[in-house]
C-alpha cells in the first residue's frame, strides 16, 4: 500500500488531535471547589446532559446506610460531590437547597466528637464533612425514632445536625413541598 503525503498528514493529524483530547480529559484533575476534601469531582464542559442554571434545586437525601466512600459516610460524600458539582456547572447558591434525612444504620455519623469517641473509641470521621455542609446550606436531619431505639440523647448530637421527629416526617414533608429525593 502507498500513502501519498497529504493521506499521512491527515492520518498523523487526526491521530495527534486524539493523543491531544485524550491527555486533556485524562489529565484533567479532581476538584473539590466547596465542600473541601470531599466529593472529588470532575467538569466535562462537553458532557450531553449539563445542569440548568435556570432551574431551582431542591434535593433531598435518604441516608440510611453506613456504608464507606473515601474514609466518610457514602451519603454525606455524595452531598458533597453534588454541591461540588453544582459549583463547577456556575449554578447561582441561591438556586441550591439540599436536606437530608439520617436514620437507621446511619444515624451513629450524626453524633458528637465525645459520644462518638466514647461509642466507637475514636474520631467521628464525619464530623468535618457534617461541619462544612452545614455551612454550605445543607440542613442535615436526623430522626428523633433512630436516636432513640440506639440510646442517643439531643446532647449527644454533633451541632450541626437538626434533630427531627422521624426520618419519615422529614422526608415526607419536604417531598410535598417539590424536594426531588436522590437517589444514594
Amino acid at each position: 500500500m502507498n500513502f501519498n503525503s497529504i493521506e499521512f498528514i491527515k492520518i498523523n493529524t487526526t491521530f495527534l488531535w486524539i493523543i491531544l483530547v485524550s491527555n486533556y480529559i485524562i489529565a484533567q484533575d479532581w476538584e473539590t471547589p466547596i465542600i473541601k476534601g470531599y466529593g472529588e469531582v470532575k467538569f466535562f464542559e462537553q458532557a450531553a446532559s449539563q445542569l440548568n442554571k435556570q432551574l431551582d434545586y431542591k434535593l433531598i437525601f435518604d441516608i440510611k446506610s453506613n456504608q464507606i466512600k473515601n474514609g466518610i459516610n457514602k451519603g454525606l460524600w455524595t452531598i458533597a460531590r453534588t454541591l461540588n458539582l453544582f459549583e463547577l456547572s456556575g449554578i447561582p447558591r441561591k438556586k441550591i437547597e439540599l436536606v437530608a434525612s439520617i436514620h437507621g444504620e446511619a444515624t451513629f455519623i450524626t453524633l458528637n466528637s465525645n459520644a462518638y469517641q466514647d461509642k466507637f473509641g475514636r474520631d467521628n470521621p464525619n464530623s468535618n464533612i457534617i461541619q462544612q455542609l452545614n455551612e454550605n446550606g445543607v440542613k442535615l436531619y436526623v430522626c428523633s425514632q433512630a436516636n432513640s431505639s440506639r440510646n442517643i440523647n439531643n446532647g449527644d448530637l454533633n451541632i450541626n445536625v437538626i434533630p427531627a421527629l422521624s426520618g419519615i416526617a422529614v422526608l415526607s414533608n419536604h417531598l410535598l413541598q417539590g424536594f426531588i429525593l436522590m437517589p444514594n
